[in-house]
């Protein structure tokens, strides 16, 4: 089908939403009551629509949220949500702050992320569960554990009846599950 709408409509369109979204934000750049990730997503969101609309909008606002933004969750998940809204930060303003927001994400995931050797081993130093090596005929090594924490509550809806990887989405990403703990596979069918 035609775009018949013009560019100019379309941003201003994608602008109002944001605008929206931003004023459900509390004082701490936070949406209240929900999960630390939202908010992070918005980040991105607000950085990709400065890539998209040639501008430097909200730069400004983000390097504010950023400082507010939680800096450790035991929810991997909202940390990898500020780690992609940093990195896009980064691609739109080439302001090295949100490049260090982006790197600092990705050092706390990676002490939660499976070497080849962890998975040879059967086991991690963060966690004291006995590791399998595969599911469904593919590595364990480069999963992500979703939650610093194997005691937190699983908010998913779908599971996969092999493995019993859950997720909210199937078609993005299945995590692993061993015991209370989730694993976020490197890839998963």
């Amino acid at each position: 089908p035609n775009i018949t709408i013009s560019l100019e409509d379309r941003i201003n369109i994608a602008g109002a939403a944001i605008e929206t979204a931003i004023s459900k934000l509390g004082p701490d750049a936070q949406f209240d009551g929900q999960s630390l990730g939202y908010a992070g997503q918005l980040y991105s969101q607000m950085a990709e629509f400065d890539i998209a609309s040639n501008q430097t909008k909200y730069k400004d606002t983000l390097k504010e949220y950023f400082l507010k933004a939680p800096h450790r969750s035991s929810n991997f998940s909202d940390v990898l949500y500020y780690g992609h809204a940093g990195a896009m930060a980064y691609a739109a303003y080439k302001d090295q702050v949100f490049l260090d927001y982006a790197i600092q994400s990705w050092w706390f995931g990676q002490t939660y992320t499976l070497t080849s050797q962890q998975v040879a081993a059967g086991k991690t130093g963060v966690k004291n569960i006995t590791l399998s090596s595969q599911c469904q005929e593919i590595t364990m090594a480069g999963g992500t554990f979703h939650a610093s924490s194997c005691s937190l509550p699983l908010a998913f809806s779908h599971v996969c009846p092999v493995c019993r990887a859950i997720s909210r989405t199937p078609e993005l990403w299945q995590p692993f599950r061993l015991g209370e703990c989730v694993i976020l596979p490197a890839r998963h069918p």
